[in-house]
């Protein structure tokens, strides 16, 4: 089973639903309520009666309480363990100390290598601004982060990790290598970014200049906002190689349709009953059996299995394993791929059911009122065999209304949604045969694009989207290829100088590169926008006040508000000719807007 990330939401498929992290919207609400008088059995009602499941109310209402003992100390703390470039600098001095430090008391055994590595620690420190060597770096200083290029601190990371890698068996280094890593996993995406920047603005030309300016806007954002800051760049660059690698990066690393901001994805366990073709399972409250081509409702009489799913309310889903929380802060786990079992540091993995029971009863886990919930532990032990990840669905809650679940199955003859409204009490299960429908009924429902979901229905439907991206693909291909060729013909000219057969093979593949791009590019004006569109997604009507190649003055057009409102007179502005779908470049002083 693969890890968790924290867009996703996991799912005991017994109707319990374990939130990853707080939602925002309901812990201001809940802050609310009390704030006006309500205790905390008031607000439980509150907030159960308008749909919010128990769970999360419970959860809510907790950390409330929690919430009102953070002070800013706290919040300044948090402040610095963000990547800085301040940081970063006080890293590398201080792993140029400890080394010289070591080699001082060790000048045998380290020396030669020490000497190495300081030399690259030297070389570091040189790619800081100047302005650092001053600075108090016991505070994150705003002002020389923001006059450095955002970029700097993700290349000088990049770079030096890649330099330490030879010194990496000294302790200092191994450290400081620690640390970078620490920051790539937990601001993987800021980095994925910089190295775009970097790739574009060696490539030139106005259309990558234009890119490159956008994607270190994308580096200026806060850590809570650079995700939705790089989708609104890539949606306005869909020909980009490199957005769109990022975005496939996205879209594994989080299971999960890239363009979507309204729902989490959910991972899904049951236990699962399987009778020759047919399989059972639980989803969200009802008991379902499919054969793969059809699915339908149960009614499960199956002992074993209610043991499983009664034991599965007990459990907190984290990454592999299933947790379940006692008193005093004991915790109970069972992994999932790996088989094992642990009550905190005991390994339980091979006693027996029994013992088991006992190693919880002798360790008070629950506590005298709640003891009954031992058996129940040991059943779900018992049989946890039992228990599987749906990952053949796809699930999704919407983040605006927790209440709102969808859910499909694509089975051979169409796809099933399952829709739930808690706040509505509904739960239903309906079959579409068309998958361009069901995408449709999934959109409306719960305002969430599941198309990547049911990609093969939906190309084999004629759906243009699917089509236009496999021929992208291609497309990409063909310029990877020539990109080669390109590099290996440059390599050449190296060696023996440019002669008239290099010179005419060169021009040619840059002439191919340069029709591609073209190419890849005019697929994604190929469906015809409403002026809506435009007007929806960050732009403004305007109008020509000069000829411009392909326009003429008076010509209506839609132009970026964004750019309209923040660039001088004579910087270029992205225009849309809303009759062709077709995109250029148009100093602002040539423009008339209404803003």
């Amino acid at each position: 089973m693969a890890n968790m990330n924290e867009s996703q939401t996991q799912v005991l498929l017994n109707g319990g639903i374990i939130p990853q992290h707080r939602n925002d919207n309901l812990t201001t609400l809940t802050a609310q309520f009390f704030e006006s008088g309500k205790s905390d059995a008031q607000v439980l009602a509150i907030l159960c009666g308008m749909g919010v499941p128990q769970p999360w109310a419970e959860k809510a209402i907790a950390e409330y309480a929690k919430l009102k003992g953070v002070t800013e100390t706290n919040q300044k703390n948090d402040i610095k363990m963000q990547f800085t470039l301040t940081e970063l600098y006080s890293r590398v001095n201080e792993t140029l100390s400890k080394l010289k430090e070591m080699k001082s008391a060790d000048s045998g055994r380290v020396s030669f290598t020490a000497d190495k590595a300081i030399k690259v620690l030297e070389g570091t420190l040189s790619k800081f601004p100047l302005s650092l060597k001053n600075a108090d770096l016991t505070n994150v200083t705003e002002e020389i982060e923001k006059n450095v290029s955002p970029t700097l601190k993700f290349s000088i990371a990049k770079e030096l990790h890649q330099q330490a890698a030879a010194f990496d068996w000294i302790d200092p280094i191994k450290e400081m290598a620690s640390y970078i890593e620490s920051m790539y996993n937990s601001n993987t995406l800021e980095f994925q970014v910089s190295e775009a920047c970097n790739t574009v603005m060696r490539k030139g030309g106005k259309l990558y200049e234009k890119l490159g300016k956008d994607l270190t806007s994308v580096l200026k954002e806060s850590t809570d906002n650079i995700k939705n800051a790089f989708l609104a760049v890539s949606s306005k660059h869909p020909w980009s190689p490199e957005c769109k690698s990022i975005l496939e990066s996205i879209a594994r690393s989080e299971q999960k349709v890239h363009e979507q901001h309204g729902g989490k994805i959910m991972k899904i366990y049951s236990p699962i009953l399987t009778e020759g073709e047919n399989h059972t399972f639980h989803l969200l409250g009802k008991d379902y059996t499919t054969n793969g081509k059809t699915i339908s409702e149960a009614n499960v009489t199956d002992g074993r299995y209610k043991a499983v799913l009664e034991g599965l309310r007990l459990c907190t889903p984290k990454g592999d394993c299933f947790e379940i929380h006692g008193q005093n802060e004991k915790t109970f786990s069972i992994n999932l791929t790996e088989g094992t079992i642990n009550l905190g540091e005991v390994d339980l993995t091979n006693a027996s059911v029994i013992e088991v029971k006992e190693a919880l009863l002798g360790t008070n886990f629950f506590g005298y009122r709640d003891n009954y919930k031992i058996d129940t532990v040991c059943h779900l032990v018992e049989n946890f065999d039992m228990v599987a990840e749906m990952d053949e669905i796809f699930s999704v809650n919407s983040l605006k209304w927790p209440a709102l679940y969808l859910t499909m199955i694509a089975v051979h003859e169409g796809v099933y949604v399952n829709k739930i409204n808690g706040g509505m009490q509904m739960n239903e299960m309906k079959f579409y045969s068309s998958a361009g429908e069901a995408v449709k009924v999934a959109k409306d429902f719960i305002g969430y694009d599941v198309s990547s979901y049911v990609a093969e229905k939906l190309e084999a439907e004629g759906d243009l989207e699917i089509r236009n991206s496999e021929n992208r693909k291609k497309i990409q291909e063909m310029i990877n290829f020539l990109e080669e060729k390109k590099n290996e013909i440059t390599a050449a000219i190296k060696r023996v100088g440019e002669t008239p057969e290099l010179k005419e093979a060169i021009d040619m593949v840059n002439s191919e590169i340069t029709a591609k791009e073209k190419e890849l590019q005019s697929t994604f004006v190929a469906e015809k926008k409403s002026k809506n569109y435009y007007l929806n997604n960050g732009y403004v009507e305007g109008t020509l006040t000069a000829n411009i190649k392909g326009l003429k003055k008076g010509a209506d057009v839609m132009v970026n508000a964004e750019e309209y409102a923040s660039l001088g007179d004579e910087e270029l502005i992205d225009v849309v000719n809303p009759k062709t779908d077709k995109s250029t470049y148009v100093r602002k002083d040539e423009l008339s807007v209404k803003l």
